[in-house]
């Protein structure tokens, strides 16, 4: 997840022109809601790909799996998530971003941080600073 720092690359990825620096992470927090809320619509044993009953999902067509409504300050979408649920769910969130912003952005959803910092002193504060907010999404210093 990058959020674009420059207006320019703002403008190029987002309908409705460039965010404000404090907007950015807010609305990125919500994308990551939504994106989960898809990846999660399809729940575990959907697919039962019984050939002799001669059915493929579990449950009727009315509520079919990935079925999904999300209406938010960001993002209004519903539907039917055409993909099915991956054995890890999710992919693997990386983050880049130094700010504060981006620290306690990347305590509350990143399962990686792409960062950089000029000495091992400067990278252990880093680690330091993001592992200390992890408790408040309530994630473990561990993972």
């Amino acid at each position: 997840m990058v959020t674009s720092p420059d207006a320019f690359t703002g403008q190029n990825f987002r309908r409705g022109g460039y965010l404000d620096p404090k907007d950015r992470y807010v609305r990125a927090a919500e994308f990551v809601q939504v994106a989960r809320e898809l990846w999660e619509s399809w729940q575990p044993g959907q697919i039962i790909a019984d050939k002799n009953a001669a059915r493929f999902l579990a449950g009727n067509a009315a509520d079919g799996p990935g079925s999904f409504r999300y209406a938010g300050d960001n993002f209004d979408i519903s539907g039917n998530f055409n993909v099915p649920r991956s054995a890890q769910v999710h992919p693997v969130i990386l983050q880049a971003g130094d700010s504060d912003g981006g620290r306690e952005f990347a305590a509350s959803a990143a399962d990686g941080i792409f960062t950089r910092h000029s000495s091992h002193d400067a990278g252990r504060e880093f680690y330091a600073d993001v592992k200390s907010r992890l408790a408040r999404y309530g994630r473990s210093r561990t993972a």
